[in-house]
């Protein structure tokens, strides 16, 4: 029988430890499929189901952007990192409001072209 040194049983330690996040997050990414999936408005009786999967698409996207903002900044802060957390809060601000309400994004550049000129 061959021995293992102290490191190598160490290593093997930290290689299976790695890998169980890595399947946790495939885990919970295949479970927002499915879930995404099972509640989408494509099968509705609706003389429009484009205009209403696009809309149910939308609000997705925004409360996946919201997530992944919401565990960024849990990052930052706990890495106490205040300056980039507040950046990031800034730009994912304006990136959740052209998420949430691009026809508005049209109106605000009509509003500073109209300014400039």
């Amino acid at each position: 029988m061959i021995k293992k040194k102290k490191g190598e049983k160490k290593m093997n330690k930290l290689n299976e430890k790695r890998s169980v996040p890595g399947r946790a997050y495939t885990m919970i990414a295949s479970m927002a499929i499915v879930v995404m999936a099972c509640t989408s408005r494509v099968f509705a009786n609706s003389p429009t189901p484009g205009e209403d999967i696009g809309k149910w698409l939308v609000d997705q996207v925004f409360w996946i952007a919201l997530a992944l903002v919401a565990i960024g900044l849990t990052v930052l802060l706990y890495k106490r990192a205040f300056t980039t957390a507040i950046i990031t809060a800034v730009i994912a601000a304006i990136v959740l409001f052209i998420i949430q309400s691009p026809d508005r994004l049209v109106g605000i550049g009509g509003a500073l072209f109209g300014i400039i000129q």
